[in-house]
């Protein structure tokens, strides 16, 4: 039979890395050999697995990278007739991605606790009291004309939306959002 030149480019099923290894490695140069031979013939494969779990491209190499020390650690617990090195190496990389989100997801629990938690560890002693006077708002809201003070406070105070500060005032759309813009950029001169 003639192959073409494309057919010979085809790989054949399980040239790269045969289904299954005649002897379980139990020797530490068969199973650097297995590692070796997964590590170039299907890292990306592995990786595939990973950033399907971790989609972030450089966090799923750390992954796979710990994936490969895992792999390397109980390389000569691999029976070959069990499984296919591929797929018993997936398994972990899996495992070891899942673990990752899991780690992940318990740190950022830890970080987002929430205020009253906070404030219940801290006990009574660490109150937290935020006082106007202390940053000089009422300097600040000097600096301001009373059309503007006046918008504002029911704006942000009162909760107005600008349509009803517009009818309550009985004062143009248009002025009144001239007039809160203008007072925000005169308050944020100062901070």
């Amino acid at each position: 039979m003639i192959l073409t030149s494309y057919q010979e480019n085809i790989p054949k099923k399980h040239t790269l890395l045969p289904g299954a290894y005649p002897v379980a490695p139990k020797t530490a140069l068969n199973g650097k050999k297995l590692l070796n031979d997964l590590y170039r013939n299907h890292s990306s494969e592995l990786l595939f697995t990973i950033l399907k779990i971790i989609p972030q491209y450089e966090t799923a190499q750390d992954v796979l990278h710990d994936a490969f020390l895992k792999i390397d650690s109980r390389i000569n617990t691999y029976d070959a007739g069990r499984s296919q090195l591929l797929t018993w190496s997936k398994a972990i990389a899996h495992n070891v991605a899942i673990d990752h989100l899991r780690l992940k997801t318990s740190r950022n629990n830890k970080l987002n606790q929430s205020l009253e938690f906070s404030q219940n560890q801290l006990g009574i002693k660490h109150s937290c009291n935020f006082n106007p006077d202390g940053i000089g708002l009422k300097q600040l809201i000097s600096l301001l004309s009373t059309q503007q003070l006046a918008i504002l406070e029911l704006f942000y105070y009162e909760g107005y939306t600008h349509e009803e500060i517009a009818e309550t005032l009985n004062i143009p759309l248009g002025t009144i959002k001239t007039r809160i813009r203008t007072a925000i950029i005169t308050l944020r001169k100062f901070f």
